[in-house]
C-alpha cells in the first residue's frame, strides 16, 4: 500500500497570492537540473487548503524549447517509475515525435532514475525528468546521446507569492521559504504563513 502525504496549508497573512511547494535537488547547485513548482494554488486569506501525495517516482518529458527560468512545464508523458526496478527509460524521436520507450531496470541500483536521450534527440527543442505523484519536480535539457541520473532523495519546501505549476524556478532565489520535515511515522504537517509572513512548520494535531 502506497504511504499518503500531506500538508495543510493555512493563509493567516493578509495577501492572496500562490502557494508553493517544491522538492530540494539533493545538489541545489548542480547546473544540469532545473527545479519545478511541482505544486501550486492561490489562495486567499483566511483560507485553509489541502494537498495529499503518494511518494510515487515517474519519468516526465516536455516540448520546451530551450530550458531557461520562468518557463512552464507541462508533461507530455508521464510513465511509473520505481528505484529499484523500472528504473530506467530511453527517450527518443520517431518519425517526427518525442515518446518514451524502453523501460526497464537498470544496473545501477543507486536511489536514481535514468534517462538515455538516444541520438535521435535534437538540441533545444525537449527536457526531460523526474516526478511524484504525477507531477514533474525536476527536469533538464534533452540533448543526444546523454544519459541522466536523477536522485530522487529529495526534501520538501513551501514558499508564497506569484507561482504556476510546473513554472522553473531558482530556490536560491526565493524569499521567505520554509522546509516540510516530516518525522518518522508522522505523514500530514501543517504549514502556517503567519501575518508577518514568517511560517509556522508542525506535524498536524
Amino acid at each position: 500500500m502506497t504511504t499518503k502525504y500531506e500538508v495543510i496549508f493555512i493563509n493567516n497573512s493578509s495577501y492572496l497570492g500562490d502557494v508553493c511547494i517544491f522538492q530540494e535537488y539533493p545538489n541545489i547547485n548542480d547546473p544540469n537540473f532545473m527545479t519545478l513548482a511541482w505544486i501550486a494554488k492561490k489562495t486567499n486569506p483566511d483560507v485553509t487548503d489541502t494537498f495529499t501525495w503518494d511518494a510515487d517516482p515517474c519519468f516526465v518529458w516536455c516540448e520546451t524549447g530551450e530550458l531557461v527560468s520562468g518557463i512552464t512545464f507541462s508533461s507530455s508523458q508521464v510513465v511509473k517509475a520505481e528505484i529499484e526496478e523500472n528504473n530506467t527509460i530511453t527517450f527518443t524521436k520517431k518519425d517526427g515525435a518525442f515518446q518514451f520507450i524502453n523501460l526497464e531496470t537498470g544496473k545501477n541500483v543507486d536511489g536514481k532514475l535514468y534517462i538515455i536521450c538516444d541520438n535521435t534527440i535534437p538540441l533545444n527543442q525537449a527536457s526531460v525528468g523526474i516526478g511524484m505523484a504525477g507531477s514533474a519536480t525536476f527536469v533538464a535539457q534533452a540533448a543526444p546521446n546523454l544519459m541522466y541520473g536523477l536522485d530522487t532523495r529529495s526534501s520538501y519546501k513551501i514558499t508564497f507569492g506569484n507561482f504556476t505549476q510546473g513554472e522553473v524556478i531558482d530556490p536560491n532565489k526565493l524569499y521567505q521559504t520554509a522546509s516540510i520535515d516530516f518525522p518518522v511515522n508522522v505523514y500530514s504537517m501543517t504549514a502556517i504563513l503567519n501575518a508577518d509572513n514568517t511560517w509556522t512548520i508542525a506535524p498536524t494535531e
